[in-house]
């Protein structure tokens, strides 16, 4: 099992993005964990690729954040807790929003990531409106 280092900057970052907008991946601790240190390791590298390659500070930090977040663009839970508060006007708290995502994964699945600003998303809206 990889470990954890509360000092590593990246995996705090990781962490707290990972925590916010994919808490149901923390129901694998073992799996969240190595997600954690392999993207922290990830964006160390990128950063001082770009770093050696003459990239400036932020430039480089650019290429750290977009390696430490590749693949996690889109968050099913922050589109259902903001989709249940257009239509509850209410707050939907992360437990709950893992409840409705397990019931509509395959909805997610079957839409994509590229859906928001699309006729696909109605479509997803009404369906997902039947979980919720």
């Amino acid at each position: 099992m990889m470990e954890l280092q509360r000092a590593n900057v990246y995996q705090q970052e990781i962490y707290q993005y990972l925590e916010d907008y994919f808490p149901n991946l923390f129901e694998n601790k073992e799996e969240v964990n190595e997600i954690i240190v392999t993207r922290a390791q990830a964006a160390k590298a990128a950063f001082e690729k770009a770093d050696n390659d003459g990239y400036s500070t932020l430039e480089a930090l650019e290429k750290a954040n977009e390696a430490l977040h590749q693949g996690f663009e889109f968050s099913p839970i922050a589109y259902i807790k903001t989709f249940y508060e257009e239509i509850k006007d209410e707050v939907l708290d992360n437990d709950h929003a893992c409840k409705i995502l397990k019931k509509a994964v395959g909805l997610f699945h079957q839409y994509g990531v590229d859906f928001e600003g699309t006729e696909k998303e109605y479509e997803l809206r009404d369906e997902l409106a039947l979980y919720i």
